[in-house]
């Protein structure tokens, strides 16, 4: 999922950003931007130029035409990797969010431009061009024109094709993968604060990361290029809700993390290719030499940053991370899938993964939802209870003890389901998974 949304996050900057016709570059529209209107001798104060930070938008002098290059094949692309990446995890909508968020805040601001009237010349041009000019109010709406064809293309595109492959999985499974997402979304009773805090607490030591992101959320207030991956690391710390569920773990923060490294890699880009300003710069800009110096210190404090994180990145201080970088090599899978393999019969199992892994058939394939669906009368769970009393299973594997009185705080396993186990079944091994065979 994470690989289909950085994908995804490419193309939508590619459409958004520069990379479809010119360099990235700053935003038109405002007098802080790169030059849109440049002094040349033969056309006097208004040569046509490209917009460096508007991709497939041609910036010409007044009344010319706003075009739109090659931008659509690049939205295309991106709400493709996003469906992909949203039928991998149902979670995986950040960077469809964002990207929509990237495109509307760009026609949002053209729109602005095009109401007040702001002139889209540059510094060098004579005051007389500047602010409030038709040319620059056409400019806007022609720009405002291409950006909301932008927006109803992405959004057309991925909903089109979200719905209509969910349409034919539903019709596919018998509406078991409408039941299947619906509940991945509904298990706020399952929602603990102070798990929520135990799991973000574990972002503590990508401050570097995080200080770099927020200068890319500051930096694409005039960097066009920045809208996506700014938008990005704005959204994707929502899906964090989702580490308070009962069951969650440090995967919950991935796509944090991936959102983290996109956005501080972008900002720490820029400024590190930003160049040292001239010695005899222009009235009002300062002197030379000072913005020299600002740039060497922005640029040597974002190489600190990145240089902390990566030495932090291959020294967690937190257990969790610790034992999935170094894994115990004693608490490993094989003793179950040796015990899977040499088992005949069916296997019924918390942990699917093994039950494919050694080759068992998956008659009951998704526990996670069957036990709170079950609860909740949106699925009968009598034949799987039926099941387990006839002793169908050669083995039943699940991390709960019933013979102790456990339950499944998760919700997985039903207290009906456990029942029938105690009484049908013993147990054969305990470890952090408790094997049971059927009573003899």
């Amino acid at each position: 999922a994470l690989l289909f949304t950085a994908l995804g996050l490419v193309c939508a900057q590619w459409a958004v950003g520069g990379g479809g016709a010119g360099a990235p570059g700053r935003d038109i529209g405002t007098g802080r931007g790169e030059a849109f209107h440049k002094r040349s001798p033969a056309l006097g104060n208004a040569s046509p130029l490209q917009d460096p930070g508007a991709p497939g938008v041609i910036g010409t002098h007044h009344d010319a035409p706003v075009r739109d290059r090659g931008a659509a094949l690049p939205l295309i692309l991106a709400a493709v990797c996003f469906v992909a990446a949203f039928f991998t995890k149902q979670t995986a909508v950040a960077g469809a969010l964002a990207t929509g968020i990237a495109l509307v805040v760009v026609a949002a601001r053209d729109a602005w431009a095009a109401v007040v009237g702001v002139g889209v010349a540059h510094r060098d041009t004579p005051v007389r061009d500047r602010g409030g000019g038709g040319g620059g109010r056409t400019q806007h709406a022609a720009s405002l024109r291409v950006y909301t064809g932008r927006v109803i293309l992405f959004s057309g595109v991925y909903l089109a094709l979200a719905l209509g492959i969910w349409a034919l999985l539903d019709v596919w499974t018998g509406r078991a993968y409408t039941l299947h997402v619906w509940w991945n979304f509904a298990r706020g009773s399952w929602w603990s604060y102070g798990l929520f805090v135990k799991i973000v607490g574990l972002l503590g030591f990508w401050w570097p990361a995080m200080i770099l992101a927020l200068g890319c959320v500051v930096l694409s207030v005039h960097h066009r290029a920045l809208f996506v991956p700014a938008a990005y690391v704005l959204v994707a710390p929502i899906t964090l809700l989702g580490s308070g569920e009962t069951g969650a773990h440090h995967n919950h923060l991935l796509e944090t993390h991936l959102a983290l490294a996109v956005a501080a890699g972008c900002a720490l880009g820029v400024w590190i290719t930003q160049r040292a300003a001239p010695l005899s710069p222009r009235v009002g800009e300062g002197t030379g030499a000072g913005r020299t110096i600002r740039t060497m210190a922005t640029q040597s404090f974002a190489s600190l940053l990145i240089a902390i994180q990566l030495w932090l990145a291959f020294a967690p201080p937190q257990d969790w991370y610790a034992t999935q970088l170094r894994p115990d090599p004693e608490d490993t899978p094989e003793r179950y899938l040796n015990f899977m393999r040499n088992t005949p019969g069916e296997i019924l199992a918390d942990d699917t993964g093994l039950l494919f892994q050694a080759g068992k058939p998956l008659r009951y394939n998704d526990p996670s939802t069957m036990g709170p669906a079950a609860a909740q009368g949106f699925w009968d769970a009598s034949g799987l209870i039926e099941d387990i009393r006839a002793r169908r299973f050669s083995a039943i594997m699940i991390p709960t003890d019933v013979t102790r009185g456990e339950q499944d705080e998760t919700g997985r396993w039903t207290p009906e389901m456990l029942a029938a186990i105690r009484d049908h079944y013993v147990v054969l091994y305990r470890d952090t998974i408790v094997t049971y065979v059927p009573r003899p």
